[in-house]
């Protein structure tokens, strides 16, 4: 059987591509013909498939941006429950002793400030464009230093209720106000990595009135109480009720989970700061592998940020504007 020959003209004018000299001359056409198809390849597979990471084992941590598999497909309830049981933790009394002083420096804050907080960025999430409401002074590892200014003694309990290296437990801590008459969709949160702590500051209303419902269990706020939920799992709030709803979420990374603390949080950190950016210029989304490589670029960028403290005051304006 006769060998296959490319044609004469396609293998002259191949030939004549530039390639490195180091190529002897019989070689050049087979290798500017594989470094086609393998551009070819490489166009096809930024444009028409998907990146992505297979999840691990149930009861190890768990990141949602990218993950192949939703948390519900993968999670152990006896590891990752619904709701935790945290009452046994040092921060839980701290947190509840002291919540009349974070509910009364909030209002200060209200009054000077219309009266409201700032919609929340993710608003396809919310049953009116600007029901839910946050204010953020701290954000995953990340302090606002106007937290200090404006809420000097909710910094103070929450310093007590995390004194030295504990500090490093908390990840997060949000004011959160939600509109009368008004929900968030069921949605499931970024990681499994932290208790997603709730403590009631200004409670219009018991279920089934105002409420969460976390997988198959639903949670009322109680003013002065806190309670903790695994925002890895399908999850949705709710107020019916004719009157605002304040509370204070606050991120504690589980013990268990501790050790990753600086990668989940430039991990998430990342996949905020991305749709922040898709919300001014959408070509960050173009691709699943074009969202892939850009949310990789900030998560290298939020080393120094997240480990050191620099640039914080710039990712909370940039996160507010």
């Amino acid at each position: 059987m006769e060998a296959f020959r490319l044609p004469s003209g396609l293998v002259d004018g191949l030939s004549r591509v530039p390639c490195p000299s180091i190529i002897p001359e019989p070689w050049r056409a087979a290798t500017v013909l594989t470094a086609g198809a393998l551009s070819l390849y490489a166009f096809y597979k930024f444009l028409f498939t998907s990146p992505g990471y297979n999840p691990p084992p149930p009861g190890s941590m768990y990141l949602a941006f990218q993950s192949r598999k939703r948390f519900n497909e993968v999670c152990n309830l006896i590891a990752d429950p619904y709701v935790f049981d945290i009452h046994e933790e040092p921060f839980v009394k701290v947190m509840e002793d002291n919540w009349k002083v974070i509910r009364d420096e909030l209002k200060a804050y209200l009054s000077d400030n219309d009266g409201a907080l700032k919609p929340f960025g993710h608003t396809h999430r919310m049953s009116s464009k600007s029901c839910w409401r946050v204010l953020s002074i701290r954000l995953w590892g990340i302090s606002d230093p106007m937290g200090e200014e404006n809420f000097p003694k909710t910094m103070a309990i929450l310093r007590k209720a995390f004194p030295g290296k504990e500090w490093q437990r908390l990840t997060g801590a949000i004011f959160s106000q939600l509109e009368p008459q008004s929900s968030i969709a069921p949605h499931y949160g970024d990681t499994n990595a932290n208790y997603r702590c709730h403590l009631g500051l200004i409670v219009p209303g018991g279920l089934p009135d105002a409420g969460m419902e976390i997988g198959d269990e639903s949670q009322a706020w109680k003013e002065g109480k806190v309670f903790a939920f695994n925002d890895a799992h399908h999850h949705r709030a709710w107020n019916n009720t004719d009157h605002r709803r304040f509370v204070l979420i606050f991120d504690v990374m589980r013990r268990e989970h501790l050790k990753y603390r600086n990668h989940v949080c430039r991990f998430v950190m990342a996949s905020f700061l991305l749709q922040r950016i898709a919300n001014l210029c959408s070509i960050v989304k173009a691709t699943k592998w074009m969202e892939y490589y850009s949310h990789s670029v900030l998560y290298y960028c939020l080393y120094f940020p997240v480990n050191f403290g620099i640039g914080s005051s710039f990712i909370h304006w940039f996160m507010r504007s």
